[in-house]
């Protein structure tokens, strides 16, 4: 409602600071001329106790996401991607507002408890995110905890992280969110993670 927006717009005018946790959402204040010197970029963590590599699962998905499976998140893209790639594609979380494939290549698993994400993550080669618009994703903390390569939009705390962990290799940023894009970062990232090792760090 036009209220609520109201009361946001105004509420960022009281506030000495706005605490927000990445520079593409600094970037979207500046377009709005809000005062540069009030914004603090904040990332998110992760709690290294819960998420880190399993060396001793088998990786039984190329390709896992985590999270509400919905159009903002640009779930609609990742169903072709996987169905032309013909890959293991595993979802973790609530179905929102795009229906989730019943098919080969495709596996849905319901919102679990966070303790128990750690033992999907690691099932999985690479983990992607093609959101269309997101302020961070801390899915995208809990995924690198656990050395997986990372796919993400530009619309993501993405290109925070590749700048903390030195430009790697292992984080890979969509600059446009197409099906084709898509499907090659995927290619290209799995190629990569079939040629290391299975003792591989990705992040220091």
């Amino acid at each position: 409602p036009d209220m609520n927006v109201k009361r946001e717009l105004e509420g960022y005018q009281m506030a000495d600071y706005i605490a927000i946790a990445s520079n593409h959402v600094k970037e979207s204040f500046l377009l709005h001329h809000y005062p540069l010197e009030k914004l603090f970029v904040n990332p998110y963590g992760v709690d290294l106790s819960m998420f880190h590599p399993m060396p001793e699962v088998e990786k039984e998905f190329d390709v896992i996401m985590v999270g509400g499976w919905s159009y903002q998140k640009g779930c609609d893209l990742i169903i072709e991607a996987v169905r032309k790639l013909n890959i293991r594609f595993l979802h973790v979380g609530g179905i929102v507002d795009v229906e989730f494939p019943m098919e080969r290549g495709f596996k849905h698993v319901d919102s679990v408890d966070q303790s128990l994400l750690v033992n999907y993550y690691n099932k999985a080669k690479v983990f992607i995110l093609p959101s269309r618009q997101d302020g961070f994703g801390m899915v995208l903390c809990q995924a690198t905890s656990c050395n997986i390569p990372i796919i993400c939009s530009k619309d993501t705390g993405g290109p925070d992280m590749k700048k903390y962990f030195g430009n790697t290799k292992a984080i890979s940023i969509l600059e446009v969110q197409t099906v084709k894009t898509l499907m090659v970062h995927i290619q290209e990232m799995l190629k990569f993670v079939d040629a290391q090792s299975a003792n591989t760090v990705y992040y220091d």
